[in-house]
C-alpha cells in the first residue's frame, strides 16, 4: 500500500461502520474500534499539498427550497440514467465507484430526505465524479472509471480504488453527519483525503466529522470483500440526509463535490516521485 503523503502512514488511525439504512456485513466481521478520524497533524500535511489548493471552495449556501428542488431534479435524472455496468474481470480499473443501494426497490433501499433519496444523491455525485475524472489525467493516460450498483456487478473486480457513496439517516434529525469507513488501517490515509475533499466542499471541519467507522459494523461493509484493490477501499457517508440543512447543502454542492472527489482520486493515484 503506497501512502498518499510521505510520512502519513506513521500517523494513521484505527477504525469501524454504518447505520440501519446501510448495507452491513451480515456475517458480522470483526470490526476495529471507532477512531477519531483525521488528526490535526494529518490535516496539516494534506493542506500543504497541491491537491488541497486545487479543491473547489463554493460560495456561501443559499439554502432555498427552489435551489434544493432544482438539484433534486438533477439527482433524479442521474438516478434514472446512471451508466452502471457489471465490469470486466480482464481489466484493472483506476476507480470503481459504487452508488449506494442503487437501484433497489425492496429491502435495504437507503435513506430518504425531504427532496431526494440516498440512491438519487449518490447517483448524482457518482455520475459527476465519473465525468470529472474523464477530464483529468492519470499521468499521461485517461482515468478508467467504472460505476456499479449495490448488487449486480462481477465479483472480485480489480481496481486501484473502490469508493462507495452513501448518506446517513437518523430517526432523530441532525444527530449524525459526514464520515468515512474502511476495512484496513492502511486505507485510512486514502479515505482521509476523500474526507478533506468533502469537508472543503461543504465548508466543514474534517476533524469534526463523525468518528471513522463510527458504528458497530461499518468496517465490515458487505461490498469491501467483493472488490480487489491495490491502493484503498472505503465508504463515504456524505451527510445526514434526514437533516434538512445537510440535505440542502449536499444537493447544492453536489457538482462541486464530484469535482473535488475527482481531485482526491487524482492525488491518490499520482505517479510516484522518482
Amino acid at each position: 500500500m503506497r501512502p498518499l503523503v510521505c510520512g502519513l502512514s506513521l500517523i494513521l488511525l484505527l477504525a469501524a461502520p454504518l447505520n440501519a439504512q446501510s448495507d452491513l456485513n451480515d456475517e458480522g466481521l470483526a470490526a476495529q474500534s471507532p477512531a477519531p478520524g483525521i488528526t490535526k497533524e494529518e490535516l496539516a500535511i494534506l493542506l500543504k499539498t497541491e491537491f488541497a489548493s486545487n479543491l473547489k471552495r463554493p460560495s456561501p449556501l443559499a439554502f432555498s427550497d427552489d435551489d434544493a428542488k432544482f438539484w433534486a431534479g438533477k439527482a433524479k435524472t442521474a438516478h434514472k440514467n446512471a451508466p452502471v455496468e457489471r465490469g470486466d474481470l480482464a481489466k484493472t480499473y483506476d476507480v470503481v465507484v459504487q452508488i449506494g443501494h442503487y437501484p433497489r426497490k425492496t429491502g435495504r433501499t437507503g435513506g430518504q430526505g425531504k427532496f431526494v433519496s440516498e440512491q438519487e444523491i449518490a447517483a448524482l455525485v457518482a455520475v459527476g465524479l465519473q465525468q470529472q475524472l474523464a477530464k483529468l489525467k492519470n499521468g499521461k493516460q485517461p482515468f478508467s472509471v467504472l460505476l456499479v450498483g449495490a448488487d449486480d456487478y462481477t465479483a472480485h473486480l480489480k481496481s486501484k480504488i473502490f469508493l462507495a457513496l452513501h448518506t446517513d439517516a437518523a430517526a432523530r434529525q441532525c444527530v449524525v453527519g459526514p464520515s468515512v469507513a474502511y476495512q484496513k488501517i492502511g486505507d485510512a490515509s486514502g479515505m482521509h483525503a476523500i474526507a478533506l475533499a468533502l469537508a472543503i466542499t461543504l465548508g466543514k471541519d474534517a476533524e469534526r466529522f463523525m468518528n471513522d467507522n463510527y458504528t458497530k459494523d461499518e468496517a465490515g461493509y458487505y461490498a469491501f470483500k467483493q472488490f480487489d484493490t491495490t491502493e484503498f477501499k472505503g465508504l463515504l457517508e456524505m451527510s445526514e440526509l434526514t437533516c434538512p440543512d445537510q440535505e440542502k447543502a449536499l444537493l447544492e454542492r453536489a457538482a462541486a463535490l464530484s469535482t473535488n472527489l475527482a481531485y482526491a482520486v487524482q492525488f491518490a493515484l499520482r505517479p510516484p516521485r522518482s
